[in-house]
């Protein structure tokens, strides 16, 4: 942002008080969001979140390194693995079977975890984008 020169940036002093606060909906809210609606944009974002968290740097590659190392700390392999963007949806992103039994396979050994991830999944025929998809009575 450009300023004019006329203005002068100063640090906010200690006995200042805030005039607004946001609270961010719990991180299982927008993941469900994410997942029942496709949203990519979302997908991206936290992707770039989980690079701030991890390096300090909210990019997309420091995310995708982020993603990585939690496969490999849970012990799922990464051979085939490439992560090229939050929403999966580039040509250069490359996932196994092996990989996404194995991220299923570890929220299921987590009670909590697996209970999120059943809400968070669209079901075919039944909800998010796949609502008008693959009905069962088909």
């Amino acid at each position: 942002i450009a300023l004019p020169s006329s203005v002068t940036v100063l640090p906010t002093p200690l006995a200042a008080f805030p005039v607004a606060k946001t609270l961010s909906p719990p991180l299982r809210d927008i993941v469900r969001f994410m997942d029942l609606h496709s949203d990519n944009f979302t997908a991206e974002e936290l992707l770039k979140l989980l690079g701030v968290a991890t390096e300090g740097s909210g990019t997309t590659a420091a995310g995708a390194r982020a993603v990585v190392a939690a496969l490999k700390a849970g012990a799922i392999s990464t051979a085939g693995v490439r992560i090229y963007d939050g929403s999966g949806l580039s040509e250069y992103d490359r996932l196994t079977v092996g990989v996404l039994v194995g991220i299923l396979q570890a929220a299921a050994s987590d009670s909590a975890l697996e209970s999120e991830l059943v809400h968070a999944l669209p079901v075919s025929g039944v909800s998010g984008t796949l609502r008008d998809r693959h009905h069962p009575s088909c």
